[in-house]
């Protein structure tokens, strides 16, 4: 149980995290997000999600791409170009939910700052979890590096939701470390706004929990995805069957398709042109069937001499 100094130790914490994020907030917005409106990958989903909020708009509708495209763009974008449509989970509004009801450039100067201390947080969360306890100065070091390296810089400019995905898989393995599975099972599925992300490693959460039999685990990570499931369903009753439209276009135009793509169009290419976004989506899910079976097999065989050095430093029994 955590003692009531403990709290407000947690309270103080939290109220100068906040006083933080919005005194940057604050400089991000008058000092950059005014005069360069930018965070593209942000803007398609606040936009959307706006248009829903404010005015009962269906995201996923194609009139909505066009408007967002001249907004950013100031044209209509060409096939091949980003087509600036809503391809994410109905679900993935809730994390944004409140910037929503913002201008843009404040909605974007307070995502690129929770996207930073984000980044910080799921630095903070994997040096618990590889048990790294460096000099302060190294560790105040590997944080800023977190944030000024290429890939973070470059994650927060275009305001990636790929880094709450992060956190949210960090927090949830820090979880299952420490014995807090309520809180490792409720939080996993937020990090499927980005499924392909996750496609991999939560069925391998799943099958280990299972066979470790952490039923707190699974019981919250279900519940957690149904309420999920059932408030977009309630929101917005078809948002699953647009949310897979939107997804298959969106492979077509971002200049990548998905490994298995890739390979029939590289070894196959006269297959290819014959195989259509859902006859690639059936092979792909039969084989990540078939994968996902053959590794199960594999897990079961075999995992006591690998798997399990890593995975016993787990609690087993709450």
């Amino acid at each position: 149980m955590i003692s009531k100094t403990s709290s407000k130790q947690w309270l103080i914490i939290a109220m100068l995290l906040l006083g933080l994020m919005s005194i940057e907030s604050l400089a991000i917005h008058y000092g950059y997000a005014l005069e360069n409106p930018g965070t593209a990958d942000f803007f398609a989903r606040w936009y959307g999600a706006k248009e829903l909020v404010l005015h009962g708009r269906n995201p996923y509708h194609h009139d909505i791409e066009l408007e967002a495209q001249e907004i950013l763009f100031g044209r209509h974008t060409r096939s091949d170009e980003d087509q600036v449509n809503f391809a994410y989970p109905l679900y993935t509004i809730f994390i944004f939910l409140p910037l929503t009801l913002l201008s843009y450039a404040w909605a974007q100067a307070i995502w690129m700052t929770v996207l930073q201390f984000a980044m910080l947080g799921s630095a903070l969360v994997l040096f618990d979890v590889i048990r790294w306890h460096p000099p302060i100065w190294l560790r105040i070091s590997t944080l800023l590096w977190t944030i000024v390296f290429y890939s973070g810089t470059r994650a927060i400019m275009l305001g990636q939701f790929s880094v709450i995905v992060a956190l949210c898989v960090f927090i949830s393995i820090w979880g299952i470390m420490h014995g807090k599975d309520y809180l490792a099972g409720a939080i996993l599925p937020l990090a499927t706004i980005k499924p392909q992300m996750v496609f991999l490693l939560i069925p391998f959460f799943i099958l280990w929990t299972f066979r470790q039999k952490r039923w707190n685990f699974l019981i919250s990570f279900t519940v957690s995805t149904a309420v999920l499931m059932i408030a977009s369903l309630i929101w917005l009753p078809d948002w699953l069957f647009s949310f897979l439209g939107n997804l298959s276009a969106y492979s077509g135009y971002v200049g990548f398709g998905s490994p298995l793509e890739n390979m029939t169009a590289y070894f196959f290419p006269t297959i290819d042109v014959f195989l259509n976004q859902s006859c690639h989506s059936l092979l792909e899910l039969i084989f990540d069937i078939q994968t996902l079976g053959t590794s199960s097999m594999a897990h079961c065989q075999y995992s006591d001499i690998q798997l399990n050095r890593f995975m016993d430093t787990f609690p087993n029994n709450h």
